[in-house]
C-alpha cells in the first residue's frame, strides 16, 4: 500500500515543480542564506500562496521592518494584507526596554 504525503505549494511555480508538487505537510523546513538570496521573498510567495480563510497567516521578523517588508512585497506585487506581522528587530527590542 503506497502512502501519498500531502503537499503544500510554496507560491513559486518552478521550486514547487521542483519538490515534485511542493512542500510536505506538517513539516519542519530551514531556509537559510546570506542577505539578498530570496528568503523572504519565499516566505512571502508561501503565505499569499495559502487559504487564509482556514487559519491565519504570521510573518515573525528579526531584521528588516515589517512596513519595509510591506512596501518590498508591494513592488514585486504581492499582496499581503492577509498576513499577519510581528516585528522583532533588534532596534525595536531596545526601545522597550
Amino acid at each position: 500500500m503506497m502512502n501519498t504525503l500531502n503537499r503544500i505549494f510554496t507560491g513559486v511555480v518552478g521550486l514547487d515543480v521542483i519538490l515534485c508538487d511542493g512542500l510536505i505537510e506538517k513539516r519542519a523546513y530551514l531556509v537559510r542564506g546570506k542577505a539578498g538570496t530570496g528568503k523572504t521573498t519565499l516566505g512571502l510567495h508561501y503565505l499569499t500562496a495559502q487559504d487564509t480563510s482556514k487559519k491565519n497567516n504570521l510573518f515573525i521578523t528579526f531584521g528588516e521592518s515589517a512596513g519595509q517588508i510591506q512596501k518590498n512585497a508591494e513592488a514585486i506585487n504581492l499582496d499581503v494584507d492577509s498576513i499577519n506581522f510581528l516585528d522583532l528587530s533588534p532596534h525595536l527590542i531596545s526601545l522597550a526596554i
